[in-house]
Protein backbone atom coordinates (compact mmCIF):
# COMPACT_ATOMS: atom_id res chain seq x y z
CA UNK A 1 0.00 0.00 0.00
CA UNK A 2 2.62 2.46 1.01
CA UNK A 3 4.48 1.75 -2.54
CA UNK A 4 1.16 2.84 -4.26
CA UNK A 5 0.73 6.00 -2.37
CA UNK A 6 4.27 6.50 -2.92
CA UNK A 7 3.95 6.57 -6.50
CA UNK A 8 0.64 8.28 -6.78
CA UNK A 9 2.34 11.19 -4.93
CA UNK A 10 5.16 11.66 -7.36
CA UNK A 11 2.79 10.94 -10.25
CA UNK A 12 0.40 14.41 -8.88
CA UNK A 13 3.54 16.24 -7.52
CA UNK A 14 5.16 15.94 -11.37
CA UNK A 15 1.55 16.49 -13.31
CA UNK A 16 0.69 19.25 -10.62
CA UNK A 17 3.10 21.32 -11.92
CA UNK A 18 2.23 21.17 -15.16
CA UNK A 19 -0.66 23.37 -16.71
CA UNK A 20 -3.57 22.26 -17.34
CA UNK A 21 -5.17 22.47 -20.94
CA UNK A 22 -7.53 25.12 -22.02
CA UNK A 23 -10.42 23.53 -21.78
CA UNK A 24 -10.12 22.40 -18.03
CA UNK A 25 -9.13 25.38 -16.45
CA UNK A 26 -9.28 23.78 -12.70
CA UNK A 27 -7.54 20.56 -13.34
CA UNK A 28 -4.06 21.26 -12.05
CA UNK A 29 -6.14 22.84 -8.95
CA UNK A 30 -7.54 19.26 -8.72
CA UNK A 31 -3.88 17.65 -8.48
CA UNK A 32 -2.63 19.66 -6.30
CA UNK A 33 -5.81 18.61 -4.44
CA UNK A 34 -4.98 14.88 -4.88
CA UNK A 35 -1.02 15.62 -4.23
CA UNK A 36 -1.67 16.74 -1.04
CA UNK A 37 -4.21 14.37 0.09
CA UNK A 38 -2.28 11.73 -0.99
CA UNK A 39 0.96 12.80 0.97
CA UNK A 40 -1.48 13.53 3.74
CA UNK A 41 -2.48 9.75 4.06
CA UNK A 42 1.28 8.85 3.44
CA UNK A 43 1.73 10.89 6.67
CA UNK A 44 -1.09 9.01 8.81
CA UNK A 45 0.36 5.35 7.68
CA UNK A 46 4.31 6.46 8.55
CA UNK A 47 2.84 8.15 11.83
Amino acid sequence: MDALLVALAGYWTRTAAVPGPPHAPHLRERRERSRRATLGRLRSRWG
